[in-house]
């Protein structure tokens, strides 16, 4: 009895922890533009990485207006990719803690990658 008393306690505790660990689920957005004609940028793709081990968290795509969202991430270190085919993947540092709940980076400008073509 004293053992199913200690169990029930200790999934109660821990109910809690975690309850309050994912209350405040946080969200980062932005818009994905091309760099030289400022024209948004549609199907690229958004990834978000852990720091620590390169994880991979979470993803999305952006809309016809280059917007994207990524919704429900947790306390930590990440970072975001932002890859598109013929363009170089741009990166960003995104740490999240309990003060913050949203990161909004703006508009994103990436480039073309360039391609040498030797005749």
């Amino acid at each position: 009895m004293l053992k199913f008393v200690l169990l029930l306690i200790f999934s109660f505790f821990f109910n809690i922890i975690t309850t309050a660990q994912t209350a405040n689920p946080k969200n980062i957005s932005g818009q994905v533009y091309d760099n030289l004609s400022n024209e948004p940028i549609e199907y690229a793709n958004i990834v978000l990485f852990s720091n620590i081990d390169s994880l991979l968290i979470s993803g999305t795509v952006t809309d016809s207006e280059g917007n994207f969202s990524i919704n429900g991430i947790k306390n930590g270190s990440y970072y975001l990719a932002v890859r598109f085919i013929g363009y170089e993947e741009t990166r960003f540092d995104v740490d999240f803690r309990e003060n913050t709940s949203v990161v909004d980076l703006g508009r994103i400008h990436i480039s073309a990658h360039a391609i040498n073509l030797e005749n």
